[in-house]
């Protein structure tokens, strides 16, 4: 493996000891690199998680899904 990656993970409420260890687990699988998570917390992504690493950028926030469906109805109404 080579030099250790940050992940900024935002989340509605502060996550786990357990959660940010299986977080750090998992990015660390994925990414092939040590991670150490960087976690904020932010009311307004409602629920879910956002997390930037290493060029991977992965939004699984209620607020980015919510927007996506105000999009879609925006587009279907046109």
């Amino acid at each position: 493996m080579s030099g250790a990656v940050t992940a900024r993970v935002v989340s509605a409420a502060a996550l786990t000891v357990d959660q940010l260890a299986a977080l750090t687990d998992l990015l660390t699988k994925k990414l092939n690199k040590p991670v150490e998570i960087l976690a904020e917390t932010d009311p307004a992504v409602i629920g879910g998680l956002y997390i930037h690493a290493d060029g991977l950028v992965v939004d699984y926030t209620v607020k980015k899904r919510l927007n996506d469906m105000r999009d879609q109805l925006k587009r279907s109404k046109a």
